[in-house]
């Protein structure tokens, strides 16, 4: 479903959008014109033309869905950074989260509740065994094998996104123990995490065909929505 060009955001709400690439080119220039300095240099760093890209929608896109909660243009918009490079607003109740996989970007909104949004790629073609080794308990490890060989690459990627999108957001990316923080692999939609270190809820995103996401989500919401995003001129 297409995603409103005046979204209201309600308290007991996250708000998700999508991006599928390749985007017009009317639509990369718009994105471009919102841009800092800052950005636009770490634009032109990058060599490959499909990282460049996706570097630019990523936050482009970004830009131009804050500015319609905020009702200020996308490039008025200041980001500030913690000291283990997460982006948010000063002095805005707005909370936000950013993922982007091959050609799948998502993008979480959410006000005064922290959360982080992790989508994924599914390549059975890594060796995800020896990946699961590092980020899940031995408890998870043990009970991932269990499952019929078929299953496991998506089980595994299920597994990943949830602890993903949960580090995200805590913000503090690799100095979190991850594999000190069960998931699990349940198919259910929504689950309600507490142990010793995080509080949160989790639900699975279903973004597109061999992807898989999950929502990490500090304190109690009521609902979810999944929007696809167009331009203000309906591209």
């Amino acid at each position: 479903m297409l995603g409103p060009l005046k979204p209201i955001l309600h308290p007991k709400e996250v708000q998700i959008w999508r991006i599928i690439l390749p985007v017009p080119e009317a639509v990369k220039q718009e994105f471009q014109k919102g841009l800092s300095e800052s950005e636009l240099v770490r634009l032109k760093k990058f060599h490959f033309k499909g990282d460049q890209e996706r570097f630019l929608v990523a936050r482009g896109g970004l830009r131009d869905i804050l500015s319609r909660y905020l009702n200020i243009l996308p490039g008025d918009i200041n980001f500030n950074y913690t000291k283990f490079g997460k982006p948010y607003l000063q002095d805005r109740h707005l909370q936000f989260n950013v993922s982007h996989s091959a050609d799948c970007i998502l993008y979480a909104i959410s006000v005064h509740n922290q959360l982080g949004i992790d989508v994924e790629q599914i390549k059975s073609d890594i060796d995800f065994l020896s990946v699961a080794k590092t980020i899940c308990s031995e408890n998870e490890y043990e009970k991932l094998l269990d499952f019929p060989k078929e299953e496991q690459c998506l089980a595994f990627y299920r597994c990943w996104t949830r602890k993903e999108s949960i580090i995200k957001m805590i913000g503090k990316g690799l100095f979190f123990p991850v594999n000190q923080l069960e998931v699990g692999f349940s198919l259910i939609k929504k689950i309600n995490l507490l142990n010793g270190r995080v509080r949160c809820s989790l639900e699975e995103i279903d973004p597109a065909v061999h992807y898989t996401a999950a929502v990490a989500v500090e304190h109690e919401y009521n609902e979810i929505f999944l929007w696809d995003w167009r331009g203000n001129n309906g591209l």
